[in-house]
């Protein structure tokens, strides 16, 4: 159970990473007046997996304390920032956060952050008791403070260091530090055991600030059979030379180094670390907490003896273990293995135990249950006749909704080609006006040529010798030459006419069903015609065609398409002012020989985000109640796909819409 969180470290940093900066206060219990608050301060960053342990160990402590206690963890950072230049601001941080809430206890982890309470103690945290854990060595000094007990680091240098080169056999070895606090601290340590057992232990080379790139060079002098004993961190090498991760650090070593190696820590564990007698930070943080405890139920500080020997523990990997030929049998007593694989049984055992009643007692539930299944043919028979039946109506119920969609799309169709009427009949007006003003004229001047006839007869009958023709104020020449250019302009009435006839047609398709080849830009054309008296004036239309081939369609569905684009492009610009710029953008192109890319661009105000996603959707609109169906968008976005095409909107910049159509050119795969 202590090495839940060495499997799990990686959810740990997840979770730690949102927490940098931020107090994170645990409650164990519910509080109440008799609440204890407890301060923690951390030495490093919590995405470090010592910080990690220690903070996991620390909260579960208190969880399982029968103190009511509120923790609240800082972290001070300093393996990234070991100068400290940020301590003073850090401090009047704590200082001003907690100066309403009633500490009982301060807990520092590792040396930089005790330091730092050492020397701001007065001033910041008067009067608080302090423990502290995770500290390198034994330092007399800290034993004689009334008002600070703790948890002393106990690694077991030299009980790893021995077993290390007797598991090898070798009489060298390679210690691995950096040049932090803390290497400092490890290298003095070793120092101090090599006067203390010099004859017993290897020969000890010191490296010091590897990076990822010297790794090889530095180390490759010496044997593959030196064990490494790894008590640093790699440095990362790009110039700011920052400390990396203690995992990323072991699993850089094993990738390029063909040494065995060793450890005292147990966040080096399970990342190519053979193993060693480890210091298991979760376990040393709930040390600390038992000391807390003791303070809380009143016992004085100085009363509190601080725990000078922490608990190790011998754990090896099982699979760095074989990489090296290094008996499982042959492990100190004790020993905890990781890694291990273990026999079927050995892995579900409790599972086993657990399935055998109830296999037996489902042997004989098999039995019981023969007659059951046969009385539940006979339920199925029955329930699939009422699901057959519910079928059945779910059937003639969808039949129902999709004659209520087709209506739907009817209703809208019609809904658009209502609003062309008015403009339809303006532009059959236009040209009845001068076909029937021209035609007013020309009855005259007939009635004038019959009267002139008519005149010219009754004088050749009375044959007076003095007579001679009157045209009676009639300019004959006039006449003749006038009615070739009315008959020719009520020729173009009717030309005009019957376009709009034949564009409406076109449109609307009434006549044809099913698909045919078809030119979208005539089709385009159609439409802008229709659409005319819609446009007005003060819209300018741009179009651009390419020379695009033929789409095989059904022509009145891609129709209403371009109709009800367009006619939201132009309720867009009709919303600008009348100084404002009106202009809607028409492209047609071939897009890499397969697909036929329609868009549509106008400059109004543009679609506001907070509805874009809603554009197609069936039944939405903006319009008032009673002024649109919300179908237009959603209909022509179904024909579109009904086309094997797509219908995409995207905001223009600016100001303003683009919507585009693209089908594909036959003969093309999409």
């Amino acid at each position: 159970m202590a090495f839940t969180g060495i499997i799990n470290k990686k959810i740990i940093y997840c979770l730690l990473f949102l927490l940098v900066g931020f107090a994170t206060p645990v409650i164990a219990q519910a509080p109440d007046s008799n609440n204890s608050n407890i301060l923690v301060i951390h030495s490093y960053n919590p995405e470090l997996s010592w910080t990690a342990e220690g903070k996991k160990g620390i909260d579960e402590g208190f969880r399982s304390s029968h103190h009511l206690t509120t923790v609240y963890h800082e972290f001070l950072d300093a393996k990234r920032y070991p100068n400290l230049e940020h301590r003073k601001a850090f401090l009047n941080y704590l200082h001003t956060k907690y100066q309403d809430t009633e500490l009982q206890v301060l807990i520092v982890a590792d040396d930089p952050g005790l330091n730092m309470v050492l020397a701001t103690r007065n001033q910041y945290f008067p009067d608080l008791p302090v423990v502290f854990m995770g500290i390198n060595h034994v330092r007399n000094e800290l034993l004689t403070i009334p008002w600070l007990t703790g948890v002393f680091e106990t690694h077991s240098y030299r009980e790893t260091i021995l077993e290390a080169k007797r598991q090898t056999q070798s009489d060298n070895m390679i210690f691995l530090i950096d040049s932090t606090e803390t290497g400092t601290a490890n290298l003095k340590r070793l120092r101090q055991i090599q006067v203390d057992a010099a004859e017993t232990l290897p020969d000890i080379t010191v490296v010091k600030d590897l990076t990822p790139t010297t790794i090889g060079q530095t180390l490759e002098k010496y044997p593959s059979s030196w064990p490494v004993f790894v008590r640093g961190q790699l440095r990362s090498g790009d110039g700011n030379e920052a400390l990396l991760p203690f995992e990323e650090t072991m699993q850089l070593l094993r990738s390029q180094l063909k040494n065995p190696l060793y450890t005292v820590s147990s966040s080096d564990l399970g990342h190519g670390v053979v193993g060693g007698k480890v210091l298991e930070g979760s376990y040393h943080a709930k040390q600390a907490v038992e000391l807390v405890e003791k303070i809380l139920e009143g016992t004085p500080v100085d009363q509190v003896p601080p725990i000078i020997n922490a608990k190790t523990q011998w754990i090896f990997d099982a699979y760095e273990l074989k990489r090296f030929n290094i008996n499982h049998n042959d492990l100190p007593p004790t020993s905890i293995l990781i890694n291990q694989k273990q026999s079927f049984y050995e892995q579900h055992r409790q599972l086993i135990w657990y399935v055998l009643p109830i296999f037996i007692l489902g042997a004989i539930t098999i039995l019981v249950l023969v007659d059951a299944i046969r009385r539940q043919k006979q339920a199925e028979i029955t329930l699939e006749y009422r699901v057959e039946e519910r079928t059945n109506a779910l059937s003639q119920t969808l039949q129902e909704l999709k004659q209520t969609q087709a209506q739907l799309i009817q209703t809208e169709k019609l809904s658009s080609l209502g609003q062309l009427v008015g403009g339809i009949a303006h532009e059959f007006n236009n040209p009845l006006t001068f076909i029937t003003g021209n035609i007013d004229i020309l009855q005259g001047y007939g009635q004038d040529l019959l009267d002139l006839i008519k005149q010219q007869q009754q004088q050749i009958l009375v044959a007076s010798s003095d007579s001679s023709l009157k045209s009676q104020d009639i300019d004959l020449d006039y006449i003749q030459a006038d009615m070739p250019q009315i008959f020719q302009s009520m020729t173009k009435g009717t030309e005009r006419i019957k376009t709009i006839v034949r564009s409406l047609q076109s449109f609307a398709s009434t006549n044809e069903q099913g698909t045919k080849p078809t030119d979208l830009n005539k089709s385009l054309d159609n439409t802008l015609l229709i659409l005319r008296s819609r446009i007005g004036n003060d819209i300018e239309i741009i179009t651009d065609y390419g020379d695009c081939p033929l789409v095989v369609c059904e022509p009145s569905a891609i129709n209403q398409v371009f109709m009800q684009v367009l006619l939201n492009a132009i309720e867009a610009v009709n919303l600008l002012n009348k100084e404002a710029s009106k202009q809607i953008f028409i492209h047609t192109r071939t897009q890499k020989e397969n697909w036929i890319t329609i868009s549509i661009q106008d400059t109004g105000f543009g679609i506001p985000h907070s509805i874009q996603e809603k554009v197609f959707d069936p039944f939405f609109t903006t319009k008032p109640v009673g002024a649109g169906t919300g179908l237009g968008l959603a209909v022509s976005y179904q024909y579109i796909q009904q086309h094997n095409g797509r219908l995409t909107f995207r905001p223009n910049s600016p100001q303003g819409s683009i919507f585009v159509i693209e089908l594909p050119i036959p003969g093309s795969s999409r």
